[in-house]
């Protein structure tokens, strides 16, 4: 039995549902639509009602095993891509050139992702060829700030974490260095007063 689905052109949607949630409807291809309409499915997907295997999740998020959660999230300070940025302004008449450097620095940027849950430290770089740290917090010894004089002005700095086992990870360039290094000592001590 043919499904008559197999000629609908359907058009993603976006509805709002409670307050607000808001999912996206996607199509899906006639073949999948009409396995789904005789498993008596919902032809469509939406983000609230699926688990995230349906979309691309950060690696931090992929990263979380059972009961970890994200307490804070750092950030590379975008004067870190100061050099870039300048670089594609001034080639940007010279044939677009510059439009390339703005792509590597957005790529840095949103490539980069620092957390601290309430097991771990978690800093991924990089995009096509990727270096992660991983410190389980109850392993780490101490957590240094190393800051220049423009990372004092402009509030960036370098992390470096020393842990048991490990001589030392540094997160570079992360925008407000102090406010991270007090959320993980935070962490830590939930960790200690929860063990």
């Amino acid at each position: 039995m043919r499904c008559a689905a197999r000629n609908e052109k359907r058009r993603p949607t976006i509805s709002r549902t409670g307050s607000t949630a808001a999912a996206l409807r996607l199509p899906l291809v006639a073949g999948e639509l009409c396995r789904r309409r005789q498993r008596s499915l919902p032809a469509t997907l939406s983000f609230n009602q699926y688990p995230r295997e349906n979309y691309m999740a950060s690696y931090v998020e992929g990263a979380l095993v059972k009961d970890e959660k994200v307490i804070h999230v750092g950030n590379i300070s975008l004067w870190s891509l100061a050099g870039p940025i300048t670089l594609g302004l001034l080639l940007l008449p010279l044939f677009g050139v510059g439009l390339i450097f703005w792509l590597l620095a957005y790529v840095r940027y949103k490539t980069t992702e620092l957390a601290i849950t309430n097991r771990r430290v978690i800093a991924k770089f990089g995009f096509i060829r990727r270096k992660t740290i991983e410190l389980n917090i109850s392993k780490v010894e101490s957590i240094q700030v190393d800051q220049s004089i423009l990372g004092r002005i402009f509030d960036f700095g370098t992390l470096v974490i020393s842990g048991a086992g490990n001589p030392q990870a540094p997160i570079p360039v992360i925008s407000n260095p102090m406010s991270f290094r007090r959320a993980f000592i935070e962490a830590q001590d939930l960790a200690k007063s929860g063990a």
